[in-house]
């Protein structure tokens, strides 16, 4: 990941010396620590369900970087992105952008040439002086912020929030997910400064009695229950807040379509799902995490909680160095999980000798790949192995992991 250089004006020359693709929408810009790009799913699927074209912008991506720039719904083709990459850098001033800016850069000129009738543009770190602030904003959303990138954006709530804030900069309104009181309040008071309506979500959820069962509020009335193809109780919570945007942004979206359309939403790496096959025919589930901080691995671990394995369950973690890896260890040892580390070819990835300082108690198992092989090849009927932590380890998986199926 590239070090943020704070504030924009590389930005800015350079979309300007491409006449600001970045106008080419109203935007749906969101900030937060974890839930962003799920949002973001959740909300393209009803925007396309009202009939709206979507360009959508998320980071990271899995497995090539096409995958940061969706056309309803679509993948940009690799090989597309990368000519849009040449043409951003080849841009006076291109030279002089970060990787990340520079396919945000590139992202905005592909969803021009699209013709979107709106952008959903998901923040990569912070948000003040987060590359994405320069999209003209219909919609402030907010996810759940909590601690996480304190080199970068301050050691307290209230900090964090008052740069993943920094996205207001205009009356557009704002709606966020349900805070903390110290996060809610900074964020509040951004939108009162810029004199933008302010909604902070109450829960409007009715959890069924089953697996991801929920029914929503729209428009004061409650939707039929659904079974979210998105696992977990916090991507209720997500789905609840893209609901909310739809309601401002659509608010002629009939009832019956909302349910359809949220059955629809994939997103690869939370809480993806697998069926592997042993050579005795046994089937094992997998389940690949991008539990990447501490808020993620609280919502990882209380899903296996939840819903625990007939029989053993062994976690797999990679994680990046810079995140607060005891605290993640400690959230998993409150599960009866048998846990192993892993490392892979990632500059900031947490190798042999970090784990070794920071928990020596957990066995470190080398490459992912072949970690994950010799796990599942002690494993039984009934028994789980969770691959947990940095996306960038999910992508690593899954570029060299094939698995029978999907459940």
């Amino acid at each position: 990941m590239d070090r943020p250089q704070p504030g924009l004006d590389r930005m800015k020359a350079v979309l300007n010396r491409l006449n600001h693709p970045e106008r080419c929408a109203p935007a749906v810009h969101i900030a937060g620590t974890n839930g962003k790009g799920s949002t973001l799913a959740f909300l393209d699927a009803l925007a396309q369900a009202a009939g709206r074209k979507t360009a959508r912008l998320t980071s990271p991506h899995l497995i090539h970087v096409g995958e940061r720039l969706r056309i309803d719904g679509q993948i940009t083709p690799l090989v597309t992105m990368e000519q849009a990459l040449e043409e951003a850098w080849s841009t006076p001033g291109g030279e002089d952008l970060t990787y990340f800016e520079s396919v945000v850069v590139a992202s905005f000129l592909l969803a021009h040439a699209a013709k979107p009738d709106l952008l959903l543009v998901e923040t990569g770190l912070g948000g003040r002086w987060d590359a994405t602030n320069v999209v003209d904003t219909c919609l402030h959303l907010f996810s759940p912020i909590d601690i996480d990138h304190t080199a970068y954006l301050g050691e307290t709530l209230g900090a964090i929030a008052a740069e993943k804030g920094g996205i207001i900069r205009c009356s557009s309104p704002a709606i966020s997910a349900p805070q903390v009181e110290s996060v809610g309040g900074v964020l509040h008071q951004a939108a009162q400064n810029h004199g933008a309506p302010w909604r902070r979500l109450q829960p409007q959820i009715d959890f069924g009695g089953s697996w991801q069962h929920a029914r929503f509020c729209w428009r004061a009335d409650w939707l039929p229950e659904i079974e979210l193809p998105l696992p977990g109780d916090h991507q209720v919570e997500n789905a609840a807040l893209a609901i909310a945007a739809a309601e401002h942004l659509f608010p002629n979206l009939a009832p019956e379509t909302i349910n359809a359309a949220l059955g629809q939403v994939r997103w690869e790496g939370r809480l993806e799902r697998y069926r592997w096959r042993s050579p005795s025919g046994d089937e094992i589930e997998v389940i690949l995490d991008g539990a990447h901080n501490p808020a993620g691995m609280d919502a990882l671990a209380g899903f296996l909680r939840g819903y625990p394995a007939l029989g053993t369950t062994r976690i797999l973690l990679g994680v990046m160095g810079d995140k607060d890896v005891s605290q993640m260890i400690r959230i998993l040892e409150g599960l009866s999980a048998e846990m192993a580390a892993v490392g892979w070819d990632e500059t900031r990835a947490l190798d042999r000798q970090g784990w070794q300082r920071i928990a020596p108690q957990l066995p470190f198992m080398g490459d992912p790949v072949l970690a994950l092989a010799q796990i599942l090849g002690n494993c039984s009927r009934g028994d789980r192995v969770v691959v947990a932590g940095s996306l960038h380890l999910l992508g690593f998986i899954r570029r060299r992991w094939s698995c029978s199926s999907a459940t």
